[in-house]
């Protein structure tokens, strides 16, 4: 067996070249306290630099296991406890030396290599895709980032943030919660139950309404479901209202579509005269001459209205059409109007639609009329 003065020797020689990577402070820690000297294992250096001795002495029976190349490095205590477990301390001149982690070593890591970073995940070879990789099961959390003042968790790069959950991909709690900022894509969402959530917890006003500070770009959600975006920072800024079940929604143009015609022999040959209700169906295209359906779901479910062209064919007498939802027989307006036989008007309208994607025509005044309908788009 080596003598004491050759190990120390074996050992010096692999400080020396262990230098550039910062992982002489824990070892000598070690030394000075009057440790037993390692065996001349990498894995056994590297246990005595990070942490397992202290200048006061040993703080775990801590040893490596699984030595073979490629093997993990185990940390063990004898006494350990689930209440009192076994951790990896770096101790260094610089207080603020955190642990580096890379394909190939394990590094005390100084402030000017982390940027001030506790712990940091630098995955350069084959051997580790993800720099630092939180795996979550049951109701656990696999990265948490908690800041007082600054930032929980910053992802910056080519894609800052990616976050990919069964229920939530990514929460972030803090004066700034999830900041992602990429050459390419700043942040990216995936869940199963929805990509992003945005709610409004602390007000049961819209955004607009309250009397907080909001930043010019933010997008909100109001308790109803609404969804707000604020254009011109303020208390609260200036708002416009996006999306909700009050809201249109985004406008989808379509080709001039037959969707009824009451000359048609399908669904009806009738036509309107005064007084007299029709509930149409908003859904499907139609033929032109036969009315028999030719486009399904053209107008989707969901759509809150239609835009459409609305044309009195063969008229008489004088009267009027309202274009209600469906449903809704109430004449608070007029859509068309003629005034004399025979004419053939049209107009552009927007008509709110019924959730059963239905209208209702309504005929005012005394004359009669064949009615046609063309969709030419949709709010959704």
């Amino acid at each position: 067996m080596p003598s004491i003065d050759d190990q120390i020797t074996d050992l010096r020689a692999q400080i020396a070249a262990l230098q550039s990577a910062g992982l002489t402070a824990g070892l000598t820690a070690g030394l000075t306290a009057g440790q037993p000297a390692p065996t001349t294992s990498r894995r056994g250096l590297l246990l005595r630099a990070f942490g397992v001795v202290t200048a006061a002495g040993v703080v775990a029976d801590a040893r490596p296991a699984a030595a073979t190349p490629g093997g993990p490095l185990l940390l063990e205590n004898v006494i350990q406890t689930a209440a009192s477990p076994t951790g990896l301390k770096i101790e260094g001149a610089v207080p603020a030396y955190g642990i580096g982690v890379t394909d190939s070593e394990l590094f005390s890591l100084p402030y000017e290599a982390g940027e001030g970073g506790a712990l940091l995940g630098y995955a350069r070879g084959v051997a580790f895709e993800h720099g630092v990789l939180g795996i979550a099961d049951g109701n656990h959390t696999g990265v948490r980032g908690l800041a007082i003042q600054g930032t929980g968790v910053l992802g910056t790069g080519r894609i800052g943030t990616i976050g990919l959950g069964t229920e939530t991909g990514v929460i972030g709690s803090g004066n700034t919660g999830v900041s992602g900022s990429g050459t390419e894509i700043g942040g990216r969402f995936d869940g199963k139950q929805g990509a992003l959530l945005v709610t409004t917890p602390w007000s049961a006003a819209p955004p607009s309404n309250t009397t907080l500070q909001h930043a010019a770009g933010t997008i909100d959600a109001d308790p109803d479901g609404g969804l707000w975006h604020c254009v011109v920072a303020g208390t609260p800024g200036t708002w416009r209202h996006l999306s909700g079940v009050s809201a249109a929604g985004a406008f989808h143009p379509l080709p001039p579509t037959r969707i009824y015609d009451s000359r048609a022999p399908q669904p009806a040959q009738v036509a309107l005269t005064s007084g007299g209700v029709r509930t149409i169906g908003v859904a499907d295209g139609r033929d032109i001459i036969t009315g028999t359906v030719n486009a399904v779901s053209i107008v989707p479910a969901g759509t809150t209205a239609i835009t459409c062209n609305v044309t009195v064919v063969g008229t008489s007498g004088a009267g009027f059409l309202t274009l209600n939802p469906g449903g809704t027989t109430s004449i608070g307006g007029a859509s068309i109007n003629w005034f004399a036989d025979g004419q053939i008007l049209n107009n552009g309208t927007v008509v709110a639609v019924a959730p059963n994607r239905t209208i209702t025509i309504v005929a005012g005044g005394t004359g009669a009329t064949d009615v046609v309908v063309d969709v030419t788009g949709y709010f959704r």
